[in-house]
């Protein structure tokens, strides 16, 4: 079982577990990772834009670290996605996770 995740105006966190919790036989996570969901308001620019990269790369290690505390084990990732986020122009970060 598959679980394809790309959510928008909500961090990608409060998603993963209750889907996990609705549908338990999920063992393959393929994940998009968008840091302006993540970040924080004050490290948005106009249109969402996210203009800190340190930040991105904060939020991204918390994201790994809070994947690995419940569960999930990386397979791939974090590679940024091929298209960059359709109004603002962000990088984004695809990650494959098994539990």
């Amino acid at each position: 079982q598959l679980a394809v995740v790309d959510v928008s105006f909500i961090s990608i966190q409060k998603v993963i577990e209750p889907l996990s919790q609705e549908f338990p036989s999920l063992k393959e996570w393929l994940l998009l990772f968008k840091p302006q969901f993540e970040v924080g308001p004050e490290n948005l620019g106009k249109k969402g834009k996210v203009k800190n990269e340190q930040a991105v790369q904060k939020s991204l290690q918390e994201f790994e670290s809070w994947m690995a505390s419940q569960g999930f084990i990386k397979k791939g990732g974090p590679e940024t996605s091929p298209l960059p986020g359709k109004k603002s122009g962000n990088l984004e970060y695809l990650f494959f996770y098994e539990r």
